[in-house]
This record gives structure tokens, sequence and C-alpha cells, in this order.
């Protein structure tokens, strides 16, 4: 039956392609193009002031992206484009111009409320744009110029100042960078050069500076890059999609977590929602792990977040 009801549902979209000059594509975990099962389908129309393009999740069949195009391959935005969530709530909304945003771009949480109100022109932040913490509380202010240089100023969800430095080139970071504890002790300092970071240093909590540079490491798994990778092969079942009689095809499931200080793995969140199975097996396997090595910003312990793609192959040998 699922299998019969997803044929079923491309062939609709099929059909409603050839009624109306529609293309359905499915996309991988990625947005590639795939021939197997697909984690989004795309439909693509032809209207008069464009190419206009629907990427639904799959298998939920909820409204992904909406987008515009310049061209029939879809490489070229232009125009409108919004994002969803699963559930259906909007994300992101904006302009493209000939590729490059303009105007303004709105992001919003999954309760609706605005998150992000940054301005673009010419592909590059410009004027003043705003992010809000989920309790209303500013939590960024950048003001830029027309070539991307500018100021930027954070602060925490309680009003107190987080960080504040300049940009160039509008993601660039020049000159010096100050960062704060939430109880307004200075927590580093960066100083820049045109994106290329000279010195640093680190504070403690009361204000105390550290010794040496401030370290910056990434939470891996293991000093072994391939070691992860081993952990995976060694624990996961990949038959959990066969015994559940998943169709044939290729699965790639996504889970979030969160490394923590101590390297504990928690919070675990499937972004994918193929059933059979699949995301629960990931997830099972996500808490067998041992700890990593967590990861350090200022040379302080901090939690970090993870997503781990798996994917499952449903052959008929």
């Amino acid at each position: 039956m699922p299998l019969r009801f997803s044929l079923l549902f491309l062939s609709v979209l099929w059909m409603s392609a050839s009624r109306s000059q529609q293309s359905p594509e499915g996309l991988d975990y990625y947005f590639k193009p795939t021939t197997s099962i697909p984690r989004y389908v795309a439909v693509t129309e032809k209207k008069d002031s464009g190419w206009y393009r629907e990427i639904f999740f799959w298998p939920e069949k909820t409204l992904a992206k909406s987008l515009w195009f310049k061209d029939a391959l879809c490489e070229v935005e232009h125009g409108p484009q919004s994002t969803f969530d699963m559930d259906g709530f909007l994300k992101t909304r904006g302009t493209v111009d000939n590729g490059k945003k303009t105007g303004p771009w709105l992001s919003f949480d999954h309760e609706g409320f605005m998150t992000d109100s940054i301005n673009y022109r010419n592909g590059r932040r410009f004027g003043i744009s705003m992010s809000f913490h989920s309790n209303g509380y500013n939590e960024d202010s950048t003001n830029m110029d027309e070539n991307g240089n500018g100021v930027q100023v954070s602060w925490y969800d309680n009003g107190t100042p987080s960080q504040a430095g300049a940009w160039v080139q509008d993601t660039l970071k020049n000159k010096r960078w100050v960062y704060f504890y939430k109880n307004g002790n200075r927590k580093a300092t960066e100083d820049y050069a045109m994106g290329k970071k000279i010195s640093s240093a680190c504070y403690d909590s009361t204000g105390t500076q550290l010794p040496g540079e401030c370290e910056e490491r990434e939470a891996t798994f293991s000093e072994n890059e391939n070691a992860w990778g081993k952990f995976l092969q060694r624990n996961l079942n990949p038959n959990v999609p066969v015994d559940n009689r998943a169709p044939l095809g290729m699965y790639t499931i996504a889970v979030q977590f969160i490394v923590t200080k101590n390297g504990e793995l928690k919070d675990f969140k499937a972004l994918t929602k193929y059933g059979y199975g699949m995301e629960a097996e990931v997830i099972r396997l996500l808490k067998k792990s041992p700890k990593w090595i967590p990861a350090l910003q200022f040379g302080q312990l901090v939690n970090a977040y993870r997503v781990q793609p798996v994917t499952f192959q449903v052959t008929s040998e």
C-alpha cells in the first residue's frame, strides 16, 4: 500500500504537469535530483513572469519552498522566494533580483514570530537589519553601507551586550571584535584584518585573562576522522527498512542532536519523516554513542548542534 500510494501521488503530479507545462522532479535531502525515493518533489511551471517552482516535502506532501527563476533549468533565482518547515509554517520570505537578494528578507520561528529582518541591496546586507530573541528582545543589529561595510551590535535575551564589531565586504570581520558574558564581563577580544584573525585574548567569567590565544574547536567524535564512520557502520542495522517493508529505493535520514559540554549527546530530533523505523534506528544509534570531544569557543567548553545524515537502501536482491 505505501508503494502504491507513492506512485499514485507522483502520477497525479505528472498528469498535472502534462496539462500545465509542469515537470515533477524527485530531489534528495540536499535538493539534488534523484531517481530513487525522493526527500522532496519539485514541480516547475512556465508563467508569464518566469519559471515558478514549488518544492514539497516527501512523504509529508507539505510545501517546503516557493521559488521563482529566470530560466527553465531553475539556476537563476528571480522574484519572490519563500521557505516553510515540515508543519507548513513560514520560515523565510524575500525577493531575489537576477540571483541576488534584494530588499527586506524576513525570518520567522515555529510560532510565527519574526526572528530576523535583514535588508539587502545587490546581494549584500544594506542599511539597518535586526534580529530578535523569542522574548522580543533585540538579538542583533547591523548597519551596513552599499559596499557591505558596517558595524554590528548583539545582545543576550536579558538585554545585556553579547558582542560588537565591524564588517567589510558583507561577510569579513575587520578590526577589533569584543565579546561579553551574560553577566557583563568581557569574554574575549579578537583583532581582524579583512577577515583574517590576527590576535585574540580570552577571559573567564570573572574577567581574568586566560593564558595564550583563544582556542576554537569543533565538536568531534575522535581525533581520528574515520572513527565516527566506523562506529556508524558497526552499530547501524541496515535491514530496518527491509524488515518494516519499506518500498524499494534509497532513503537519506537526518537527525539533529546536541553535543554537550561534557561530550554527551542529547536532544535528538528527526528532520525527516520517512518512517519504517529508520529515524528511530538512527536515534537509537546516536544514543549508543560514546562521549565526543566537546566544542571550544573562546577557550570555553560550549554545546554544539550537529546533524547526522544516514542513507538506507532497499533493493530487490
